[in-house]
C-alpha cells in the first residue's frame, strides 16, 4: 500500500513504473475500491438503522400492558 502515500504526487523513476496509479482490476478481481466499500459500510449501517427502528416500533406494539377490564 504504499503507492497510496500522497506524499509525492510525481510517480518515482524507480520501478514498478505504475507505483502512483491504483493497480488494475482483472477479471475476477474482487477487491473494491475505496469509494465501493465506504458506500458498503454506508449501506450496511443505514440498514442496521432502519432495522433497529422497526424492531423498536414492533417491540412497543407487542409489549403493551394488558388492558384493564
Amino acid at each position: 500500500m504504499r503507492w497510496l502515500s500522497m506524499r509525492s504526487p510525481i510517480c518515482s523513476p524507480t520501478p514498478p513504473i505504475a507505483r502512483c496509479s491504483p493497480p488494475r482490476r482483472r477479471r475476477g478481481d474482487r477487491t473494491l475500491s475505496n469509494a465501493e466499500q465506504l458506500t458498503w459500510l454506508l449501506a450496511a449501517i443505514a440498514t442496521a438503522v432502519s432495522l433497529q427502528r422497526a424492531w423498536n416500533i414492533v417491540a412497543k406494539t407487542t409489549m403493551q400492558a394488558p388492558d384493564k377490564a
